[in-house]
């Protein structure tokens, strides 16, 4: 009996073949149309290759569904479908495809789409940065090829107005299906060649428009070339992206910020020259590029369902800045908008000593970006970089708030050793009076000679204490005192003062009192039998000269009414440091000349009166 019934189904299929062995051959890339009577069936063909796939859709216009089946090239039947068939071919040569509607009582046209992966294509090539747009009827397909390397990154996203979803098929260059996604497909391309693409509705019931936007790494874009320390402004539909493209060389560090007004965030895709995928950031990105060459970016949505405006921000270190040159000495002053960020430049030589503090208004804080002159990224702070500058050049900096969504007003302050200052010249015993804001410094210059001694005193009304920063001559960084500085100069020349409050938070008056031996001073000259009185405020000195002559004695003696004890500095007539007492010294002259005398009291934070004696005896 079992032999029976296979002779009956192997005569059926080879009467059913014979019938039809003038059907014309399916053309990849598109359909064949066709009338089915009650109970009838077409044969069609087609040639294909060992794992090749294949996809066939059926449409038709009865109430029940079209049907098809398959055929190796052997005649035997290999597998079917209901309106739908996508299937990797087991064999080379030529298949036959038999079509039927499933209630074999009903009646109509047909239309039946096919595709072959690695053959021809419906609608043509895609270009990189281009959209391209069709239509899709019901039970319908439509085919599409690029030309990609191996490595390469390709970005697909599909558009449509259904209510379902879009379907994207990708087929290997040997014509073998690779990978699908829904609406989008984000791909690193395995081999070199032409790859297939097949778009569908995953309701194959459903028609409509679609777009469909193509960007391959290291290809053509849409939007252009990005410059640095421009911004970029345009919009995206659902389902969209913007691609660009800028230049740059190894070692060089971007930044780009993507401000957009969709309840989502926005995302950055970037690709190397060789068109590979590299990394990717939500709103925000800030990288060293890896090698030199042209590099790809893609800007979407991370829902892609939304729309909106966007501005896109770039800046490339060692490239144009957008708010030009810092000056030593000079307060900046400007606004961020939110996912915003500027940028600066300043000249300098290695070894040298900046300072940069910014000031904000905002609940987080700023953050200060410094790139070296190759562009490369450097280091960074919250609120203040105080650094010394490893080579000659020019320096960049990036300005932008560490909660990228706030936006408000900013002042940058730049100080750079060697360089202008914004409170002039000390001038030795004299008190130089000023007002600090939040994060805020002042700048002054003084000039001496190597083996001289200065005393700089900072006197404040805040909480915290103050600071004071030396620099040398050549605008390196040499030292820093809290309150109070007692140093001898290395060399000769123009120094320059920093000084500001330890905790930049806070904000108040100050005087600086300052004193150079050799120099001017304070209270005048003291003669020998002479008693000097007067008052030391909080953090407070005076000065005196008195003229001796070699070999002579010298008695100083200093009453007060302080708890702590009070402080007697002597400088030779060269205006190097000698030696200092508490409340009285008694010492030989080594030379002839004008000495100078410094008081204070040990306790810098005390204040009151005091008096002071000087004898000279032969």
């Amino acid at each position: 009996m079992k032999k029976e019934i296979v002779k009956i189904l192997f005569f059926s299929v080879f009467f059913l073949l014979a019938c039809h062995v003038t059907a014309a051959t399916l053309p990849s890339g598109g359909s064949v149309s066709g009338y089915l009577t009650a109970g009838s069936t077409d044969l069609h063909s087609f040639s294909g290759n060992s794992g090749e796939t294949i996809t066939l859709i059926m449409d038709e216009t009865v109430s029940s569904y079209g049907q098809i089946v398959l055929y190796k090239p052997d005649g035997s039947y290999w597998t079917y479908g209901n309106n739908a068939l996508h299937v990797t071919l087991p064999g080379t040569g030529t298949y036959s495809v038999v079509v039927k509607f499933s209630s074999t009582a009903q009646y109509g046209n047909y239309q039946l789409h096919y595709q072959r992966g690695g053959d021809s294509v419906e609608n043509g090539s895609l270009a990189s940065g281009s959209v391209h747009t069709g239509h899709l009827d019901t039970w319908d397909m439509d085919s599409y090829t690029f030309s990609a390397a191996a490595g390469e990154t390709a970005t697909l996203i599909l558009d449509e107005a259904v209510s379902s979803y879009g379907q994207m098929y990708v087929y290997r260059p040997d014509g073998s299906y690779w990978t699908y996604g829904n609406n989008a497909l984000h791909i690193t391309l395995p081999v070199t060649g032409i790859y297939t693409v097949v778009v569908r509705y995953s309701a194959l019931a459903q028609n409509g428009d679609y777009s469909l936007h193509y960007v391959l790494g290291g290809d053509v874009v849409e939007n252009g070339e990005l410059l640095s320390a421009h911004s970029y402004s345009d919009s995206l539909t659902s389902y969209d992206m913007d691609s660009y493209r800028f230049d740059g060389v190894t070692g060089e560090t971007i930044t780009l910020t993507l401000d957009e007004n969709v309840s989502s965030y926005g995302q950055i895709y970037l690709y190397k020259p060789d068109g590979s995928y590299w990394t990717y950031g939500n709103n925000a990105l800030h990288v060293t590029l890896p090698e030199t060459g042209t590099y790809t970016l893609v800007v979407r949505f991370s829902a892609l369902t939304q729309n909106g405006d966007y501005l896109l921000r770039f800046y490339r270190g060692g490239q144009a800045v957008e708010k030009g040159s810092l000056i030593s000495g000079t307060n900046h002053s400007a606004t961020l908008a939110i996912y915003d960020f500027d940028s600066y430049t300043f000249s300098g030589n290695a070894g040298e000593t900046i300072t940069l503090l910014m000031d904000e208004t905002v609940s987080s804080y700023g953050q200060i970006f410094l790139y070296k002159p190759d562009g490369s990224y450097w280091t960074y702070g919250n609120n203040a970089l105080h650094v010394t500058l490893p080579e000659t050049g020019i320096y960049s900096v990036v300005v932008r708030y560490s909660a990228l969504t706030q936006n408000g007003d900013y002042t940058l302050r730049y100080m750079r050793g060697g360089d202008s200052v914004d409170s002039g010249s000390l001038t030795s015993g004299a008190t130089h009076t000023g007002s600090l804001s939040t994060y805020d410094l002042d700048s002054y210059t003084f000039s001496g000679n190597a083996g001289e001694t200065i005393t700089l005193i900072m006197n404040e009304s805040v909480s915290s204490y103050g600071q004071i920063f030396l620099y040398k001559p050549d605008g390196s960084y040499w030292t820093y005192g809290n309150n109070a500085v007692h140093v001898t100069l290395p060399v000769s020349g123009s120094y320059t003062v920093a000084i500001r409050f330890s905790s930049l938070v806070q904000y108040g008056n100050y005087e600086l009192h300052y004193v150079r031996g050799g120099d001017a001073v304070e209270k005048g000259s003291i003669s020998s039998g002479q008693t000097r009185s007067a008052t030391l405020d909080t953090y407070d000195m005076d000065s005196y000269t008195f003229s001796g002559i070699g070999g002579f004695t010298a008695s100083l003696s200093m009453s007060e009414s302080v708890s702590s004890y009070g402080q007697i500095f002597l400088y030779k007539p060269d205006g190097s440091y000698w030696t200092y007492g508490n409340n009285s010294k008694l010492v030989t002259l080594p030379v002839s000349g004008t000495y100078t005398v410094v008081v204070r009291f040990s306790s810098l934070a005390q204040q009151g009166p005091y008096s002071l004696s000087l004898g000279l005896t032969p």
